[in-house]
């Protein structure tokens, strides 16, 4: 399904995976772009209007085909990915080639469907081993891009989807139902209790990891939901995440799209069909979690890594005590090397802290850099490869 809504005409446009792949607002809010089996869609709203730029028209072949993403940057320009994969950029007169070599940025760009989000001067895109985000004042053959690794995200498994909300977050999901949130230019671990995680399911007699698929927002609260579940996640602005349960009467959706109008949540699901609720009815609240955005203690990275000589560490320190956090690092038996505690720098207005410290005298091996406070405990790997 594919809903397509202003306030006073609302469209609903039946689709499915391999026909429409998503969709953007132009920033005018006339016109609504939409990546298609069929080229680019171009719905303007005012006039009802619904056309489509066949791919060959677009690259001058057909070898290319099959659109799969799309966005529209701060400057209305718009932003389209192929199966090649190829990057096209349309300024709303004409289409400009600006990477054909696209696939040699990301490894493991989506066949079908790519996770478009743009914020400021920045295009966010999910691919399967991470995110790849490029300036919009790149040139055409000369791509300014940054890419953030799985582990950037705190992910174990790929197929990132991405989500911006109204405050101008980028939310990122994973295949094994991990969430990750863009703030302050660092990515940030939603916790997700297990109590509000919706189980594995079985396709085709094979068990399937349950994950966050879609997100939707309004002015209070972002919406998630699983691939396939009888309930699903809200997030208010102050970090509570709530569970919400379908009605009874509906078989646990598949959600494949959604869209907030007016206070309604409509959503296009393949059990269901296309389906409206308010959300002040939907379900009833069944479990609160407080203060899932940001973990106790958190290892974001350690780098160089592998490493001969000075080793650096940025944290996520957010204990009620700091002395009660231990920092360490270990070596593959268990055995403490280094006592770290006194070296942490941390800034207690944002939570960040820095570690640097010297592996100098350590012999060649892996070690385990742990953080602890009370129960819990992370660690990450680090290599030194030269005495």
């Amino acid at each position: 399904w594919v809903i397509i809504a202003d306030d006073s005409n609302p469209k609903y446009f039946l689709g499915n995976y391999f026909n429409i792949r998503g969709w953007e607002l132009s920033r005018n809010g006339n016109i609504i772009w939409g990546a298609s089996q069929e080229g680019l869609m171009k719905y303007q709203i005012e006039t009802g209007e619904l056309n489509f730029i066949k791919c060959k028209d677009i690259m001058g072949s057909g070898d290319y085909g099959l659109i799969t993403g799309v966005t529209v940057d701060m400057n209305d320009n718009v932003w389209l990915t192929s199966r090649s994969p190829y990057l096209t950029k349309f300024d709303g007169e004409k289409f400009v080639d600006w990477d054909v070599q696209f696939a040699n940025k990301i490894i493991m760009l989506p066949d079908l469907n790519a996770s478009f989000a743009s914020i400021d001067t920045n295009i966010f895109l999910g691919g399967g081993d991470g995110i790849l985000c490029w300036s919009i004042n790149s040139t055409p053959g000369h791509l300014i891009y940054h890419k953030y690794s799985l582990e950037d995200l705190s992910f174990t498994k790929g197929g990132v989807g991405i989500f911006k909300d109204i405050k101008g977050r980028i939310w990122a999901n994973s295949a094994g139902g991990e969430v990750s949130y863009f703030e302050d230019n660092v990515w940030k671990q939603l916790i997700i209790p297990d109590s509000l995680r919706a189980p594995d399911f079985n396709v085709n007699g094979n068990p399937t990891k349950n994950s966050i698929i879609l997100f939707a927002n309004d002015s209070n609260r972002i919406y998630l939901f699983w691939d396939n579940a009888n309930f699903f996640l809200t997030i208010d602005f102050a970090g509570i995440i709530t569970k919400h349960s379908f009605p009874e009467s509906m078989s646990y959706p598949f959600v494949v799209s959604s869209k907030l109008q007016k206070g309604d949540l409509w959503l296009g699901t393949v059990s269901d069909g296309l389906v409206k609720y308010t959300p002040s009815t939907v379900g009833i609240n069944e479990a609160a979690e407080g203060g899932g955005l940001i973990p106790d203690i958190y290892i974001r990275k350690i780098y160089p890594n592998p490493s001969d000589n000075i080793v650096k560490a940025e944290l996520l320190v957010y204990p009620d005590n700091i002395d009660q956090v231990k920092i360490g690092l270990y070596n593959y038996m268990g055995i403490k090397i280094l006592d770290l505690r006194d070296r942490l720098e941390l800034n207690t207005s944002t939570g960040e802290a820095y570690l640097t410290f010297d592996i100098t005298d350590l012999p060649v091996g892996a070690y385990y850099l742990c953080i602890e406070k009370g129960n819990e405990r992370i660690s990450k790997g680090l290599l030194k490869i030269i005495q």
